[in-house]
């Protein structure tokens, strides 16, 4: 069991890079911010799951083991991590016209979108559930987030357009 857990370690120094930065997120921040702050609790989550995995004698653990389907849920896990960092950095204050210029708001809705259900299919195979949960969100929920978010990008194109900018 040891040894699965210890396969996780590039999950948890992608979730704790993450956290380290620091990010501030500019544009699309209500849908990112989300996701960052649950990207967060991974590492203490998969640390609570590792010692209620310890078998007792009131309680047998589920038997997980890394196999090819696992390691490449552990991959998916660690790439979505990185995508979403990616992502942040270029909705920052100081690239976050650039960005808005470059793509289509729909397509960061779908991206961030792909990046929960990604997270969240992958963390249930691995069989943590309670993980997964945490990056399911409701169409509602991702629709209010997105309302935030134009709010925002509005007040950002039209201090653009008294600033007079030609991007």
């Amino acid at each position: 069991m040891s040894d699965f857990f210890s396969k996780l370690q590039p999950i948890i120094d992608s979730a704790q890079s993450l956290q380290q930065n620091h990010l501030t997120v500019y544009i699309h921040c209500s849908k990112l911010n989300s996701l960052i702050q649950t990207i967060k609790l991974i590492p203490n989550l998969i640390e609570n799951e590792k010692k209620n995995s310890i078998p007792t004698s009131e309680k047998k653990s589920p038997k997980r083991s890394i196999n090819f389907k696992n390691r490449n849920s552990i991959s998916n896990i660690q790439n979505a991590i990185e995508q979403v960092q990616s992502m942040a950095n270029e909705c920052l204050k100081e690239t976050c016209v650039q960005y808005l210029l470059n793509n289509p708001i729909k397509t960061a809705r779908k991206e961030i979108q792909s990046f929960r259900e990604t997270l969240h299919n992958n963390f249930e195979l691995l069989k943590f559930n309670n993980i997964a949960a945490r990056f399911k969100i409701s169409k509602d929920e991702l629709a209010d987030q997105d309302l935030v978010d134009m709010k925002r990008i509005s007040q950002i194109l039209t201090q653009l357009s008294l600033k007079g900018r030609t991007d």
